[in-house]
């Protein structure tokens, strides 16, 4: 009992936690759905991008550096985006909550959401065609998928978000 009262007051900190991590900035990782949540409605207005990822995959790894790039990028650009990652197995290996609600089985995946609602899902299209391939495929595969994220990304953001870029 007393280790179901020290989860819960974890998650209500982390939950209370939510404004003070969005003013800062850089990438947060997703605890899980009730946390999604809580981020959803507090960046009312904003284009939030979740990356979800598994810790066991190498081009995961590769993607969730290249988001915080993209993350600094849009900082000195002032663009209201929030970018978030979820690893999408929980402690036991089992998929998460969030990974269940969005019925996500592969990753990397990346959700886009404009005022708590999912505007547009888009993932590797054949990661392990491309994890089989020689470093040089890999490499160039990544910055394929890096453009089309960053299209996808700045497109979503003029489009559904036009006073986002202020």
């Amino acid at each position: 009992m007393e280790l179901q009262w020290k989860r819960q007051a974890e998650a209500d900190a982390v939950l209370a936690g939510v404004p003070a991590a969005l003013t800062a900035g850089g990438v947060l990782e997703v605890a899980g759905l009730a946390h999604l949540e809580r981020i959803l409605e507090e960046a009312t207005g904003q284009l939030v991008v979740l990356t979800v990822y598994s810790r066991s995959c190498g081009i995961c790894k590769e993607v969730v550096r290249e988001l915080e790039g993209i993350c600094h990028e849009s900082r000195q650009q002032r663009a209201r985006i929030v970018f978030l990652t979820h690893d999408m197995n929980d402690e036991f290996d089992w998929p998460s909550d969030l990974a269940r609600m969005y019925k996500l089985r592969s990753a990397p995946r990346f959700l886009f959401f404009i005022d708590g609602a999912m505007v547009r899902s888009a993932g590797i299209a054949d990661s392990r065609r491309i994890a089989h391939g020689s470093r040089r495929q890999v490499e160039a595969a990544l910055h394929a998928e890096h453009r089309r994220l960053r299209d996808t990304l700045w497109e979503l953001l003029v489009k559904n978000a036009p006073s986002a870029r202020r």
